[in-house]
């Protein structure tokens, strides 16, 4: 992290956009994500309004209705990292458990339990 801006490395589980071993690139000043799958050479790019607005989208919709419980997040110190651009760095691993449940109109009800971690 620095001046806004963040990468995120998904080490375990899946990107936002659902792919495994990728990472995600926050510019912060530019307000925009940026969801990178390395294997297949390919980086979806979105301002901070679509993303939020997709993610409202779903959860306005009245056929569809998501609950997130049971939430942990805890972090670990993994110590020094590389100097970047001559900077100091500190690597932290992240670890996230959440259980989501979905009930869509005239589907069976989904409970999705998530444990994911990250390293930044």
């Amino acid at each position: 992290m620095q001046d806004g801006n963040i990468r995120m490395d998904y080490v375990e589980g899946t990107t936002p956009m659902g792919t495994k071993n990728g990472y995600v690139l926050v510019r912060g000043e530019a307000g925009k994500f940026i969801v990178v799958n390395p294997k297949d050479k390919q980086a979806i790019v979105m301002t901070a309004d679509a993303f939020g607005s997709g993610l409202g989208a779903l959860m306005n919709n009245p056929m569809l209705k998501m609950t997130v419980s049971n939430t942990s997040f805890r972090f670990k110190d993994m110590g020094a990292g590389e100097a970047l651009l001559g900077y100091k760095t500190r690597k932290v691993r992240t670890y996230y458990t959440s259980t989501m449940e979905v009930k869509v109109m005239m589907m069976p009800d989904q409970k999705i339990v998530s444990s994911d971690s990250s390293d930044q």
